[in-house]
């Protein structure tokens, strides 16, 4: 199995602020790009925090064929945690997973980013969990 996770805090975010507070349109947004960038939506589940007359917030998962795509969103603060993950038995996605990832970086417009990456399902490295650790 090839893998990529990309995890990434933008801070600032100067997106339209429905990109924050809606689950409706943050889940057609995530589907979207899904979609855009060629990777299959099995399901999806968002939530929205706050009330329906003052929402201030979403979590929201977008479940793909052996990947996802999670994000959580903090309006007052302009925040959003952003996670994407794509794996695949027979090929390399990363240069998908990326492209994801950057496009979504894009639509948040954040003044201030950090994210990071994480190779999974090489086998061998990293080191072993186990019953003590």
């Amino acid at each position: 199995m090839k893998a990529i996770h990309l995890v990434g805090d933008l801070d600032r975010c100067n997106c339209t602020d429905s990109f924050l507070r809606s689950c409706d349109v943050l889940e057609h947004l995530l589907a979207t790009e899904c979609s855009a960038v060629g990777l299959s939506v099995v399901a999806s589940t968002f939530h929205q925090s706050g009330t329906d007359a003052a929402p201030d917030g979403v979590t929201g998962a977008v479940l793909l064929e052996g990947s996802h795509v999670c994000v959580c969103t903090w309006a007052e603060l302009r925040a959003v945690t952003l996670d994407v993950y794509v794996s695949s038995p027979e090929k390399d996605n990363s240069a998908v997973a990326r492209d994801l990832f950057r496009r979504l970086v894009a639509l948040f417009a954040p003044e201030s980013a950090e994210a990071s990456v994480l190779h999974r399902g090489g086998k061998g490295e990293g080191s072993a969990i186990g019953a003590g650790d």
